[in-house]
């Protein structure tokens, strides 16, 4: 399809220009205003922009604008540009009804500073990520007496089935798989989770999968809350996770960064059991060996921000909100440091960024591992920006709509 058209490039502030601001709900949004030469779709002008800046710089928000404000000086006027509106993907805000949906409405609308919320609007969709995530959980314990479940939020991610939940009317799944897309009878496509244990990273492209496939299910697999001391256990307890909610192959995995490491050890692992396999897929994953893994707390504060997407300015007030993460990431990246994978018999489809910041060999160290193959392939973006945007498109469009040959035990 034909490229969408450029923004154009501002000049002396004529064009749009971005700029951060805090939310009532204290969480740092990058807000982009534009104004257009030509008419063109905010989706259009985030596709474009996906493809030239990591994902942490991308806006949560945009405004098109016919011009800039100014002071009377000339200068742009940051005080009276308008703050994003939402408007529901259904075209119509349905209103909360009683007194549980305004109070999960009004947390979404703090949280999110996105106004008015309706009750079938996704919690994701509005930008909702892992912390903010794990922000909403902390108010609703706090308001409402409930602790629940990250993975609630993904089979509930409306107020509307929110608040089902609270009052009891509905269920959630208490096993370890998440349902990132409902599908027909084909067998699920897989996600390992990230370095922090989340599976929010693949939202987007669940999404996007979920389109090109309607008849495929997308699931996930987090972190467990207690985890093991090996990456071999943890791969070994979701192996038997998975095999419970399917227990005839072919078992389809993938994952991006660290998820696909261990998707490599749990294909070994279902492969020496004589289960069918098909090609696991990588997005943008080293083999262990091929990256530093930081030890020091700098660093490893550094790395996990970045992971996360987190801004520079995260609230202090975040800190015990984050800390199950970073405990996690730590523990997980421990792992890894110590992991010394056998070569796996199958074959590895490794899709890799367009974009490097370190230098690493086109196979990213996958080679001498892949005993059935390696098949490579380039996403544009850089690490962060291949499971969304363009690339998250492209992959949905290579993934979604085709089988994979499968790989059987000897």
């Amino acid at each position: 399809p034909p490229a969408p058209p450029s923004p154009p490039a501002p000049r002396g502030g004529e064009g749009g220009g971005g700029a951060p601001r805090r939310s009532r709900g204290g969480e740092a949004r990058l807000i982009a205003w534009v104004v257009p030469r030509t008419p063109v779709a905010v989706d259009a002008l985030r596709a474009w922009l996906a493809e030239r800046v990591p994902e942490p710089l991308l806006p949560s928000g945009w405004v098109l604008l016919d011009a800039l404000p100014r002071t009377p000086n000339g200068k742009v006027d940051l005080a009276a540009l308008p703050a994003p509106e939402h408007l529901p993907a259904s075209g119509e805000r349905v209103p909360p009804r009683d007194d549980l949906e305004r109070d999960l409405a009004a947390l979404w609308e703090e949280l999110l500073d996105v106004r008015p919320v309706g009750i079938r609007d996704d919690f994701f969709t509005l930008g909702g990520h892992s912390l903010l995530v794990l922000r909403l959980l902390a108010r609703i314990e706090r308001r409402f007496g409930a602790r629940l479940a990250p993975a609630t939020l993904f089979t509930a991610p409306t107020v509307e089935a929110l608040a089902a939940v609270l009052r009891g009317g509905e269920s959630v799944p208490s096993g370890p798989l998440v349902v990132l897309a409902a599908g027909g009878d084909r067998p699920p496509l897989v996600w390992l989770h990230a370095a922090a244990g989340t599976v929010t990273a693949y939202l987007e492209l669940a999404r996007r999968l979920h389109e090109a496939a309607p008849d495929r299910p997308v699931w996930a697999l987090p972190a467990p809350p207690d985890l093991p001391a090996t990456l071999e256990e943890l791969a070994a307890g979701h192996v038997a996770a998975l095999r419970a909610a399917q227990p005839e192959g072919p078992y389809h995995l993938a994952g991006w960064s660290f998820g696909g490491v261990v998707a490599v050890e749990m294909a070994r692992q279902l492969h020496r059991a004589g289960a069918a396999v098909a090609p696991v897929v990588l997005i943008d994953t080293r083999a262990p060996g091929m990256i530093e893994v930081p030890t020091d707390l700098p660093t490893l504060l550094a790395t996990f921000a970045a992971d996360q997407g987190l801004p520079p300015d995260v609230d202090a007030r975040d800190i015990e909100t984050l800390r199950p993460l970073f405990a996690a990431f730590c523990s997980l990246l421990g792992m890894l440091r110590s992991h010394r994978p056998e070569p796996y018999e199958g074959r590895i489809e490794l899709f890799r960024a367009s974009t490097r910041t370190v230098a690493a060999p086109p196979d990213l160290g996958w080679t001498a591992l892949a005993g059935g193959g390696l098949e490579i392939r380039e996403l544009p973006g850089d690490h962060a920006g291949v499971i969304r945007g363009v690339g998250a498109q492209r992959l949905a469009e290579g993934l979604g709509g085709r089988g994979h040959a499968t790989t059987s035990a000897p």
